[in-house]
């Protein structure tokens, strides 16, 4: 069966609505952090670990912390999304990464811990309409502040007003069956490739900030030949490929 081929004309598309109504912080460790305070250390890989997408991550140490930027809250549903891995060789457990949201430089909510992370997994936390105004910020530590042996990576992460958080259950299924990448022989090609066939998805292709410039439905994407989109004639930057289907929800980043 030959390769399904989709011809995007990107310069072409009228933008849809706008699903992630506004995006306040994006980042994907893929250049020097500005405005970041940051303690630990950026990196494209370190020993078998790898950024979740693209060629950066964020390497965290015990007793280390990161804090972004400050910004202002508009009422309404807000939500911070979020990579995580671990790598732990220390001899005890019960290490985790926190975040919580500053006003002022003083914790004003918990956003949850998590530990015994093993393998990239995407966080989701809702952020409760009621916090809103000006200099708020978000911070990451790792706990306890013990073992420099323990490290946490991040990767992608986002604060969007106007959507509720995509969880970790979301997830699951897709991201051990979906693979998106770009094609190895054309940089302007991505192939979606799944290890059992999934029919009747959704395909979305989003700028960074959150506006949707493509979405086609009904397609069948079979466990022996990839699904390939074209975006000759898009402009160069960088892109996230949303997948829906009954199985769940993935997205990508992609650099064009």
């Amino acid at each position: 069966m030959r390769a399904k081929l989709i011809a995007l004309a990107l310069a072409a598309f009228t933008v849809k609505a706008n699903l992630f109504a506004q995006v306040i912080i994006s980042q994907n460790f893929e250049a020097p952090l500005t405005g970041w305070t940051n303690q630990g250390n950026l990196v494209s890989s370190q020993g078998t670990v790898n950024p979740h997408a693209g060629g950066g991550m964020l390497a965290i140490n015990t007793g280390s912390m990161l804090i972004s930027p400050t910004f202002s809250l508009p009422g309404g549903a807000k939500n911070l999304t979020f990579w995580v891995n671990e790598y732990n060789a220390s001899p005890f457990g019960g290490y985790g990464i926190s975040a919580s949201l500053l006003q002022n430089s003083t914790s004003v909510l918990s956003l949850g811990t998590w530990s015994d992370v093993n393998a990239w997994t995407q966080q989701g936390v809702n952020i409760p309409s009621g916090f809103s105004g000006s200099n708020f910020s978000i911070s990451f530590a790792v706990q306890p502040f013990i073992d420099p042996n323990v490290i946490f990576y991040l990767d992608d992460i986002a604060l969007s007003v106007g959507t509720t958080a995509v969880g970790i259950k979301e997830n699951t299924l897709l991201n051990s069956d979906i693979k998106i990448c770009k094609d190895s022989y054309n940089e302007k090609r991505i192939k979606i490739y799944s290890n059992e066939s999934v029919e009747n998805s959704e395909l979305q292709i989003y700028t960074l900030d959150g506006k949707l410039i493509f979405t086609q439905k009904d397609l069948d994407i079979m466990r022996t030949t990839p699904l390939e989109i074209d975006l000759t004639g898009g402009k160069e930057g960088l892109y996230i490929v949303k997948l829906i289907s009954s199985k769940g929800v993935i997205a990508r980043k992609f650099i064009l």
